[in-house]
């Protein structure tokens, strides 16, 4: 089984200690969808703690390893040996049949600005966007709040890009840090692309952190270890997080029916019946521990949700920035 680095940190719980108990709350996860399918969440009793892990050490996810420069345009390179993780400044995306060339033309006025370092310019092609980037910044990492710290310097040419203005508009005033890009990793015939049902179940989260740093590769191992368990599983690599999902539902997954005297979408029986029969799929795990946050003395834990398949991906940026 799987097992990483784990960070004891306060606003996680154990997965493996809880779980007793959520065996006998099988049921209650009908209740408590919201509208939309979302989880509103439920207060648990099982107070703090952290540290369980998955068994035996499978997997080396923790920093050292990293994408060759030839990779994406030789933007990504190794993690340091210091735990940090490279960032870097998303400019401006561009779209639709020119964006290719939109892009290139901007970065090349970008690296002849005031202030600007040219050699920091960079853009990535895809074929839906193409997106200009400027720097790389190590972000270091922070013991007291687990995550990881935005240095002054990226505060600083962040500031620059967002005031930079041309015929009176402020171009690059949405500019944002993210991740570097690095090369996607898993088999193709799991990503989400491929899921050709409605709906699917969101079961798992996952995000780099001081002390792993692979987020990516572990979203990909997790699939293919549900998959050697007999379910249907698949990967979503977004910008900052990766998810991962289970089951290929139709339309009829959502139903109407009542929560606490409101009409809301509840899960249907296929879901309830996954649930039922794995105690995993129950709750939405970020980097395989439960998620709860504190809520009037108690916690608060995600449950997991169904989501559109075709759907854009959420966006993680104020959670995990």
């Amino acid at each position: 089984m799987i097992s990483k680095p784990m960070v004891n940190r306060p606003e996680r719980l154990s997965l493996k200690p809880p779980l007793a108990s959520v065996a006998a709350l099988t049921f209650m996860v009908a209740t408590l969808f919201g509208i939309n399918g979302c989880a509103e969440g439920w207060q648990d009793q099982w107070g703090g703690g952290g540290g369980g892990n998955w068994g035996a050490a499978k997997w080396d996810w923790g920093g050292g390893g990293g994408s060759s420069k030839r990779e994406l345009g030789q933007v990504y390179h190794a993690p340091s040996k210091r735990g940090a993780d490279e960032w870097t400044i998303l400019a401006r995306e561009c779209f639709g049949s020119g964006h290719r060339r939109e892009a290139e033309k901007i970065a090349q006025t970008l690296r002849t600005s005031p202030g600007i370092k040219p050699d920091r310019v960079y853009v990535v092609h895809t074929k839906r966007s193409s997106r200009v980037y400027y720097g790389s910044y190590w972000r270091p990492p922070n013991k007291r709040t687990g995550r990881f710290d935005l240095t002054q310097e990226i505060r600083n040419d962040l500031a620059l890009l967002k005031d930079f203005t041309t015929s009176g508009e402020r171009f690059f005033y949405q500019a944002h840090v993210l991740p570097t890009p690095t090369p996607d990793v898993g088999n193709k015939a799991w990503d989400m692309s491929r899921n050709r049902g409605y709906y699917s179940l969101r079961i798992a989260l996952f995000y780099n952190e001081p002390g792993f740093l692979k987020r990516k590769q572990a979203a990909a191992d997790y699939c293919g270890e549900l998959r050697e368990d007999g379910y249907e599983a698949f990967y979503r690599h977004t910008d900052i997080v990766t998810e991962v999902f289970v089951g290929s539902f139709g339309r009829d997954a959502l139903v109407k029916g009542r929560r606490l005297g409101v009409v809301a979408n509840l899960p249907g029986k296929e879901v309830l019946d996954l649930m039922k029969k794995e105690r995993r799929f129950r709750v939405e795990l970020r980097n395989l521990q439960v998620y709860s946050t504190p809520t009037g003395g108690r916690r608060t834990v995600q449950l997991a949700r169904l989501f559109k398949v075709d759907d854009d991906p959420t966006d993680f940026g104020d959670d995990f920035d």
